[in-house]
């Protein structure tokens, strides 16, 4: 993938309210990568959201913990499916985090979390 050329041809340019491309295929063009580290992680030391149960129906509480933590605190959110926030708070995260959702209704919900400038994005249901 790195250091390999790769050629490309732009066939049209078109614009919003035409029907029409405005222009005719390119000349060949080549492009090539660069052999470039962005990142790299130790999974082994990331955190681990875990959220249960998937789907919770009530009267259970959604559960939420987070293994390896780094950090001492960890903003909690939970936005509907239009992405309205529903509720948010700060945990600590020294036992599980519980939340009552029994006043919800059936939907899908977002649990976003954000820590040390690390966000996760978990889905669940709620039947």
């Amino acid at each position: 993938i790195n250091d390999q050329p790769y050629h490309v041809f732009v066939l049209s340019v078109a614009a919003a309210g035409y029907d029409q491309a405005l222009s005719a295929p390119s000349e060949e063009i080549t492009l090539t990568t660069e052999d470039t580290t962005i990142a790299v992680y130790d999974i082994s030391a990331l955190n681990v959201l875990h959220v249960y149960p998937n789907p919770v129906h009530a009267p259970e509480e959604l559960r939420v913990q987070i293994k390896n933590m780094m950090s001492d605190e960890v903003l909690i959110e939970i936005t509907d499916a239009t992405g309205t926030k529903i509720f948010n708070t700060y945990h600590t995260f020294e036992d599980e985090l519980k939340i009552n959702v029994s006043k919800l209704p059936a939907g899908i919900y977002f649990l976003h979390s954000s820590y040390n400038n690390v966000s996760e994005v978990i889905r669940f249901i709620k039947n």
